[in-house]
């Protein structure tokens, strides 16, 4: 079907849709539709055409065209949330662009707006952009005091993804992963006794501090004689965390590397501490255990070196994805219920914790 009759099909349809006419209405002939929509006969009948093979018209010989069913409006979703760039860290490009790819694959069943960040930190704007829409996928870093206004005053489902706490800023269905299933994975292969200290290394993030009470909350439950504490960076920036992981691997004791197990709450802190590894030509028995949550070397596709860090993957794939499938249910079954998905993240086993055991050999 050319671009021409595909415009002229969907107008068509739109108008059928707006004039809400009953079952067996007579619509216009061939001559009228042609003169209406300034197109040749051959076009207009090309449209009935098409409308017939879709069950929307019936023909009846001799008396022409009647509604046989009134064409559904196809859905509008707004997408707010990141994009691939290479500003972005390799996780989130990985995410962001399966999810854009996965909503390509559902055009047929929606029509995809792509909301701009500065627009929705206009109130005015915002409201007015989400007045179209029959469904949000919003990403949590994309909520704020500015975009929240608009926000709270769409009426329509949102589901959002990329947070590891239950947002209370705003009514809203959520997809979070789920990091007892990686962390049982873990306890049932490392003997956590082994260590004096466990040290969760939190960057001030919102999300990195919900995960560190989460991991804080399951390790306390498994009844260990390590000592559980959390250590903040103090910093959000990726470059500040991984000069903060360089220093922190430089200033360890013997009794640290021996006797601690580091849990690095992103991928900049286990980053830098193998930096400083590396920059100074030293081998991995300068480092400590460390159990990276982000398995970011998975996914850096520039990475020459093996892979290292023992990691939980956060399935932030699977998680956007799982949230765009959330909002078509929600838009389609009309449910005004609020639903949480958990996503359960997955155990990756390397070299940066040794005291593994799998299969009764050591990793």
């Amino acid at each position: 079907m050319n671009t021409k009759l595909e415009k002229l099909v969907e107008q068509y349809k739109k108008e059928l849709s707006q004039r809400q006419l009953t079952k067996k209405s007579h619509l216009e002939s061939v001559r009228e539709f042609a003169g209406k929509y300034h197109c040749s006969p051959t076009t207009a009948a090309a449209v009935f055409k098409h409308l017939l093979a879709e069950g929307i018209v019936s023909s009846v010989p001799g008396k022409g065209y009647f509604l046989q069913k009134n064409p559904a409006r196809k859905k509008k979703i707004g997408y707010l949330g990141y994009t691939p760039s290479p500003l972005l860290d390799s996780i989130l490009n990985d995410a962001s662009g399966a999810l854009l790819d996965h909503l390509n694959c559902r055009k047929e069943d929606a029509k995809i707006l792509l909301l701009q960040f500065y627009a929705m930190q206009d109130p005015a704007v915002g409201k007015k952009l989400l007045r179209k829409l029959d469904g949000l996928l919003l990403n949590s870093n994309f909520v704020d005091k500015k975009t929240l206004p608009a926000l709270r005053a769409f009426n329509k489902p949102i589901v959002l993804v990329g947070a590891v706490y239950l947002e209370d800023r705003l009514i809203c269905n959520q997809v979070i992963a789920d990091f007892s299933t990686a962390l049982r994975d873990f306890c049932q292969h490392c003997d956590l006794d082994r260590y004096k200290n466990i040290v969760v290394l939190q960057t001030s993030s919102r999300n990195c501090i919900a995960t560190a009470r989460q991991i804080v909350n399951y390790l306390n439950m498994t009844g260990t004689a390590a000592r559980i504490t959390v250590q903040e960076t103090g910093h959000q920036v990726s470059n500040n965390n991984i000069t903060y992981g360089y220093d922190l691997a430089q200033s360890l004791t013997a009794d640290d590397i021996e006797n601690t197990l580091y849990i690095s709450l992103g991928w900049a802190i286990s980053y830098g501490m193998y930096s400083y590894m590396q920059i100074n030509g030293l081998s991995t028995d300068v480092l400590p255990d460390i159990l990276c949550v982000d398995n970011f070397e998975n996914y850096d596709h520039e990475l020459k070196r093996p892979t290292f860090f023992t990691a939980i993957d956060r399935s932030f794939k699977e998680c956007f994805i799982q949230g765009a499938e959330l909002l078509f249910k929600q838009i389609n079954q009309s449910s005004a219920n609020r639903i949480i998905v958990q996503v359960p993240t997955k155990l990756v086993i390397r070299k940066s914790v040794r005291n593994i055991v799998i299969k009764d050999k050591e990793v």
